[in-house]
This record gives C-alpha cells, structure tokens and sequence, in this order.
C-alpha cells in the first residue's frame, strides 16, 4: 500500500487509520551500533514510519 501527498504535502489519509500497537525495543550491539526491533501484532493495524518531525 502506498500514499500519495495531498495537495499541502501531508499525508491526510493516514490520520483516519486507527492506532497501531507497535512496540519498539533497541540493544545495543557495540560501540556505535544498535539493533532497533519493531513488532506490530497481527491483528494490529498497519504502522506506517515517517521521518522525524
């Protein structure tokens, strides 16, 4: 699935999709590195990530 950008460069749709359930947990792996695990639930809806804001 994929949106397109509304004529002010948001992503309108999205704001109507219920929240997801995502959970997120980070170990660090060693110096500099980082493993970062996204889980979402298979009943959950869809998580959608955007850059940060």
């Amino acid at each position: 699935m994929y949106w397109l950008a509304d004529k002010k460069g948001e992503y309108s749709g999205l704001n109507e999709m219920p929240a997801s359930k995502l959970t997120i947990t980070a170990k660090r792996l060693s110096k500099g590195k980082i493993a970062v695990i996204l889980v979402n639930p298979n009943a959950a809806p869809v998580a959608f990530l955007t850059g940060c804001h």
